[in-house]
């Protein structure tokens, strides 16, 4: 796969940083081959790192970026080419989603003929390479597959890969849950004013143009505030800048 050289850079860092405890941990103490100790040392750290910088700095709720309209058109350009720009995202995996939020149904359509199609027969490749949030066990996932490891830790990549297409029914049968943004001390913001919000204290080993992103969008989505009294034929909820002047979107005025 084709990935972009800041990515490639960090594989590079974290592969570096941890060499000693995947030689001397892990393959030096047989507790797992190799690539395993890679992906979960490593791969899926930096992916993870990746979701988890770019979902903050658009405000991502899952659903959509709420800080987007707050963020300048530089930081926008910035910021798709760091987060959705690489040719290994994979279909259907939330970093997709997150992406495909702020693009044009148009550009969506042209983005997804380059992004990953993962294994037929297959729904963990997200979770295992960290484009999509790790799977934790559940006391009952533990109690049904009959494992020694601790209420909500992560799922081992070893386990993934022996059990391809247990994501969906884990949900399902409450074994398994997925890791939630709040849990790092970061509320997913709901709502448009909300997704202003100022917390960078889980940005620390975020990109510097992600953190001042953030900043920026957070000061400027300050000058707005839900309006009080919507008048007649203007949307139920609608935002209103500190002058006074209604209108329905930020970008109505940005």
């Amino acid at each position: 796969h084709k990935v972009c050289s800041d990515e490639c850079e960090d594989l590079v860092t974290t592969t570096l940083n941890n060499i000693k405890k995947m030689v001397l941990e892990d393959v030096g103490e047989e507790t797992m081959p190799f690539e395993q100790s890679c992906a979960d040392r490593v791969v899926r750290k930096v992916e993870a790192e990746v979701l988890g910088c770019c979902g903050r700095a658009c405000a991502w709720n899952n659903r959509s970026c709420m800080a987007w309209p707050f963020l300048t058109k530089d930081q926008k350009v910035e910021w798709l080419e760091e987060c959705c720009a690489e040719f290994n995202i994979l279909n259907g995996s939330s970093r997709e989603r997150m992406c495909n939020s702020v693009l044009t149904p148009k550009q969506v359509q042209l983005i997804s003929k380059f992004n990953t199609k993962t294994e037929e027969g297959t729904d963990v490749v997200g979770a295992y390479t960290g484009q999509d949030p790790p799977l934790l066990w559940t006391e009952k996932g533990i109690s049904e597959f009959k494992l020694n490891v601790e209420v909500n830790s992560e799922v081992s990549s070893d386990f993934l890969e022996k059990h391809p297409k247990i994501r969906r029914q884990g949900l399902d049968e409450g074994w398994l849950r997925e890791e939630k943004l709040d849990e790092k001390g970061v509320q997913p913001p709901s709502s448009l004013i909300q997704g202003s919000d100022c917390n960078l204290k889980e940005m620390h080993s975020c990109r510097p143009n992600m953190r001042v992103s953030k900043m920026e969008s957070c000061h400027a989505g300050s000058l707005w505030e839900q309006s009080r009294k919507p008048e007649e034929g203007d949307l139920d909820t609608y935002c209103a800048s500190q002058t006074g002047t209604p209108v329905a979107t930020p970008d109505d005025c940005i």
